[in-house]
């Protein structure tokens, strides 16, 4: 059991060219059954209309879920569109309000309907075109106890539809073909058809030829426009220099257009169409009566052409939208500015190879730069020139695409409904980019899909850095022709002057604002506070910590409580053998969340692949992912998707622990995927996990045959109480449900957690030969505690006082946590045993003896995990076993192949958790701690002392004390130091 949160692995290469890192988290939490969703939104709601959501849920294992209560609740909130934004204040952000709330069930196929009123908030004026966003939030609560939620929102507005245009490119002369592209969506972004008319306007462009503009257009106009352009000719009156804010010209083309038959409006031939900016406009209505528009603008271009149509200042242009390695890359400038002196360089892999001056004398000029193999990924042209008082500069990207490296996975044999506990062969071809055969290797895992509820997994391969490339080239000329400060390098006295910046008049608010940033900071504080008062959250990224709240309430569900069964009262038919007798049914005991990881699957000669497995028993969907990849890193991935189902299936929800004195109610859900009724019995079996002993009657599971009746294709639940008592470590529950020939069953373990905390009271007696003395345990004779219970009361005699630290050996080596102490501590115990053993020869046979006696395994023992948290929750549970099962503990680590392994392993992770300072942090991941590396280095010692050899003898071990005892002197020296600025006498110092 260690600390939940979210660690990560990093690789590193030894020369430092490789460095990669992954992130993952450790969580407490349950496996999801089931999962819920809504249905796309397609209608179109109007404001005050009556809205109908449309949900559904159903299992992993493919089942619906059938009679679940749907709990809903409705919450409103208020958009505005981006030309609102200017006018909003705080009153416009939009409270929200919950309008609607209710309960329902979902019927036979799993699906459910949510109707409310779309109400509409009576502040928000209709002249602004306000959406208003409905949230709904459905928590679905099956038969079985689980609930799941799901969330959509449904956009309402007095406008029903939003139209869309979309250009790929330019519109160019020469092509036979140029489409344009009309979208109509509803207010939920769904498609919906319309029907309207597209309409393209040639543009008024400028008489003018224009610079850009330095600053923004003024307010109001000193000068008349004839008087401004005799002065500037070349700047901009109003906003004429935007082709947003040019008059539109001639019609020149009108079509009508119906989105339902097709989006794609083609346009006519286009050579005799004049060069330049064109508007285009849509206009339809929707489903409300209300005019809906869209307008954009395009240019029409004609590579063949000389000049640059209007008036444009410049323009740059390639001959190919990618290159190959032997192309010539031809980038044309264009101006109708007279005789331009155009700096241009030509970049590649960050250094400029070539820098030259080229003058466009009239309407535009070519230069050619060859491609060549050393160019994949691209390289840059950069420009600069000045014109009417104003320096312009930009970068043209020569895009040079690397070859195709992407695999083809083509599925052999696949299934996507398996049965649990069968066996499995799957295979699958991997071609090249071009279809040949390649050998390849293929990495292939599948795992429970229900984990993606919590965080999504998907296998990223990108090994090749293969970079677009991006220009490192920087040019202005801010010291030439600046526009916002200057100085003056004409100051007779020598140094610059400094003049005072502008001041304007500007209205004094007295701290009211109603700027965004304020609520920004109030909302950041808030959640500052939730997250502290997480008190007894693990360590980890707060952002994580945040962003995984509403995980929380689902995750760490520990207790189900079910009440009512319409199956209580049915009865069996009496001709089918119903009989859930666990001998008879095949028990479902492989639950693990992996089914696979193969990670070195190699292709034949054909480039097929093929492995086998058994399916996992657990009945859920599976995500089969595939990574495929050769020897110069061509790869693939791919992801498929399985289901591990029954005709009759049995679902508990048991919780992740039991505690002593709980009284819980023990659910499963039964399932039925057959066409027919089905009757039966479900039966609950409860077994001690350390002894295997039945404890139903211990546990008051009196009743353990229930009745079932489930309908075709449906789900029932039947539910056992349960009372927990005193002295149970471990419950193993086996759940059976049988009708007829259909049959299930399920077995798994839940620890139990004690209320009581152990007080153990040791006293040693020294007594001699031939003397008698009196010993009293004054604790446990003087004792008020009304709760007290004895555990028990141990009397150990020996001659050889050092047999109490061979038996404290075991207890070293089933430390549960993995922090730098006690990974030391199991090195200790290894090396310490391992010299007894060979110390005395005749000492190892009787522990080899002990060691063999009955099956030293039991179910216990291979379950890790549950062993694990059992130890930590009951540290008396080893105290309480019997003499015989602690010699078989003994026996165990007395095992030379064993320790000399767990020796290896312990000295290894020691090894890898030292940081460079020299020294060891508590865990790893954190900062070198003094005390931990003091404890090591000090055990080394111990056990230097205690075998009688020196840490010399394992280079390993050497080199590692080495460097904590050096790490150490520098800390002593440190703190020395230290203490001397605020102790003058140290002999007084302790």
């Amino acid at each position: 059991m260690g600390l939940t949160g979210q660690y990560y692995l990093s690789v590193t290469g030894p020369t430092g060219l490789v460095r990669e890192y992954s992130y993952f988290s450790v969580e407490e939490y349950k496996r999801p059954k089931f999962e819920v969703g809504f249905e796309p939104i397609t209608e179109v709601f109007k404001v005050n209309a009556s809205v109908t959501l449309k949900g559904n849920a159903k299992s992993f294992a493919g089942s619906n879920i059938t009679d679940a209560k749907v709990g809903y609740r409705v919450t409103r909130s208020v958009n505005y569109p981006i030309w609102f934004s200017w006018r909003r204040g705080p009153s416009h952000w939009g409270e929200t309000q919950e309008i609607a709330h209710g309960e329902l069930l979902t019927d036979n196929e799993g699906n459910f309907n949510i109707d409310f009123k779309a109400l509409p908030d009576l502040k928000a004026s209709k002249e602004n075109l306000p959406v208003f966003s409905y949230v709904i939030t459905a928590d679905v609560t099956d038969v079985n106890g689980e609930t799941r939620t799901a969330t959509t929102t449904v956009n309402v507005g007095y406008h029903a539809m939003t139209a869309n245009i979309l250009l790929n490119e330019s519109l160019i002369k020469a092509n036979a073909e140029n489409t344009i592209i009309v979208t109509t969506q509803n207010l939920n972004g769904q498609k919906v058809s319309a029907k309207g008319f597209l309409k393209m306007y040639k543009l008024k462009a400028p008489e003018y030829v224009l610079r850009l503009r330095p600053w923004e257009a003024p307010d109001y106009h000193y000068w008349s426009q004839s008087d401004f352009k005799k002065l500037f000719p070349h700047e901009a009156y109003g906003q004429e220099h935007s082709v947003e804010s040019w008059e539109k010209d001639k019609l020149v083309f009108e079509t009508e257009f119906d989105t339902g038959k097709s989006e794609s409006i083609e346009l006519p031939n286009l050579k005799k169409w004049e060069t330049g900016s064109y508007l285009i406009e849509v206009e339809s209505t929707d489903a409300f009566g209300q005019q809906v528009t869209a307008k954009t603008t395009a240019k029409l271009m004609d590579p063949k052409a000389k000049s640059l149509p209007d008036n444009q200042l410049f323009h740059v242009e390639t001959n190919q939208r990618t290159y190959e390695n032997g192309d010539m890359a031809e980038i044309t400038f264009y101006s109708n500015v007279k005789d331009v002196n155009i700096t241009y360089w030509v970049e590649k892999d960050g250094e400029r190879i070539k820098t030259n001056i080229l003058t466009v004398k009239k309407d535009c000029e070519s230069i050619s730069v060859p491609v060549t193999e050393d160019d994949l990924g691209g390289f840059a042209v950069g420009y600069s020139f000045t014109a009417y008082n104003s320096f312009h500069s930009g970068t043209v990207l020569i895009p040079v695409p690397y070859p195709d490296m992407e695999l083809q996975i083509e599925t052999g044999t696949f299934r996507d409904k398996i049965s649990p506990g069968t066996d499995e062969t799957w295979s699958f071809k991997i071609k090249g980019p071009k279809g040949e055969k390649v050998t390849a290797e293929l990495l292939a895992s599948m795992y429970d899909a229900s984990l993606d509820q919590f965080v999504s997994h998907d296998w990223y391969f990108n090994p090749l850095y293969r970079p677009t490339y991006y220009s490192r080239s920087y040019v202005n000329a801010y010291l030439s022709f600046g526009n916002e400060n200057f100085r003056d390098y004409f100051n007779p006295n020598g140094f610059y002057k400094e003049y005072t910046d502008l001041q304007f008049d500007q209205l004094e608010w007295f701290g009211l604002s109603f700027e965004r940033p304020q609520l920004y900071l109030y909302r950041e504080r808030a959640s500052d506070i939730r997250m502290q008062s997480k008190s007894e959250a693990p360590m980890a990224m707060n952002d994580a910590l945040e962003a995984d709240a509403s995980f929380e309430g689902e995750a760490l569900e520990e207790s189900v409580i079910v009440t009512g069964s319409n199956a209580e009262n049915s009865k069996p038919r009496e001709e089918n053998d119903n009989n859930p007798d666990s001998r008879d049914v095949i028990i479902r005991e492989n639950l693990q969340e992996t089914a696979f990881f193969f990670p070195q699957l190699t292709t034949n000669a054909e480039g097929s692949v093929s492995f086998n497995f058994t399916t996992p028993e657990a009945l859920t969907r599976w995500n089969l992912q595939l990574l495929a990849y050769t020897k110069d890193l061509k790869s693939a991935t791919k992801t498929l998707s399985t289901v591990t189902q029954k005709d009759l299936m049995v679902l508990p929800n048991p919780p992740r622990f039991l505690r002593e004195g709980d009284t819980i109610t023990l659910s499963t859900k039964i399932t039925n995927l057959s066409e027919n009724s089905l009757e039966g019995m479900g039966q609950l079996e409860l077994t001690d996990i350390l002894t295997g002993k039945p404890i139903d009657a211990a546990l008051r599971n009196i009743e353990k045959q229930k009745p079932f009746s489930v309908g075709a294709k449906g789900n029932t639940q039947i539910s056992w109480t349960l009372t927990i008592p005193k002295g149970v470590q471990g419950v193993q529950y086996k759940i059976v449900a049988k009708s007829g020939t259909y049959s299930d069953g399920e077995q798994g373990a839940l620890p139990v957690l004690t209320n009581r905390m152990l007080v153990t009271e040791t006293l040693p007696m020294w007594v001699r030969s031939n003397e008698n003395k009196t010993f009293v345990l004054e604790k446990l004779k003087n004792v008020s505690s009304k709760t007290l219970e004895h555990q028990k009361l141990t009397l150990e005699i020996t001659s050889n006082p050092a047999w109490y630290a061979v038996q404290a050996l075991p207890y070293l080596m089933e430390y549960p946590y993995e922090c730098n102490e006690q990974t030391f501590s199991k090195y200790y115990a290894n090396t310490l045993a391992s010299h007894i053993a060979n110390a005395n020869p005749r000492i190892k046979q009787v522990f080899d003896q002990w060691a063999n006696s009955d099956a030293l395994l039991s179910n216990l023992e291979k379950n890790q995990e549950l062993k694990s948290l059992l130890i930590q929750e009951t540290p008396w549970l080893r105290d309480a076993q019997s003499e015989t099962e602690q010699k078989k503990r003994i026996g165990l680590l007395f095992n030379l192949n064993k320790m000399r392994n767990e020796q290896e392993m312990a000295l290894r992770k020691l090894e890898e958790a030292q940081l460079h300072s020299g020294g060891w942090p508590w865990f790893n991941g954190g900062r070198e701690n003094r005390f931990i590396t003091q404890h090591i280095a000090i055990g080394f010692g111990h056990l230097e002392k205690l075998t009688g050899s020196s840490s010399n003898s394992n280079s390993n071990a050497s080199s590692m004390l080495k460097s904590a005892i050096s790490y150490l002197d520098a800390e002593f020296v440190t703190e020395y130091e230290r203490m001397k600025k605020y102790s003058k006498d140290l002999s007084k110092t302790i």
